[in-house]
Parts: structure tokens; sequence; C-alpha cells
């Protein structure tokens, strides 16, 4: 069925089947995704990808170029 990446209609798809076949086996190997994708897909009331927003980042910038600023010569 699908080979890239599930978009929103594969979802969709993917629900549907599950929901008249009652088989997640089937819509994991078909789509080629974890069991459990498949049971979050089910429980979801709006199928679309959300988008992240924003993200932390890792590592503290300011922290970093302060230990740098230190001794430059250190390694990691």
């Amino acid at each position: 069925m699908a080979t890239g990446p599930v978009e929103n209609c594969g979802r969709e798809t993917a629900v549907g089947y599950v929901q008249e076949e009652g088989n997640p086996t089937d819509v994991q190997q078909m789509y080629k995704v974890r069991r459990a994708t498949v049971y979050r897909w089910l429980n979801l009331e709006d199928l679309r990808p959300t988008k992240v927003k924003t993200q932390k980042p890792k590592i503290d910038l300011a922290a970093l170029q302060q230990d740098i600023g230190q001794d430059p010569g250190a390694q990691l």
C-alpha cells in the first residue's frame, strides 16, 4: 500500500481498515509502523499531523561560550 511516509490520507485509510477489518497487525506491516502508532491513531480525534512550533535547545549556548572562554584549550 504505502511505501513512503504516511500522510494524513494514509492515517485515515489505516484507521478505516482497522475499524472495518479489526486487524492492527496488518496495518502495522502495510505501513511499516509500530503497533503503538496504529493504536495511537485509533485514539486520535483529529488525524492531521501536528507541527511542533518550538523546541528547547539541548545545550545552553551562553553557558557553553562561558566555558570555552574560561578554558579554550579544553577538549570534550
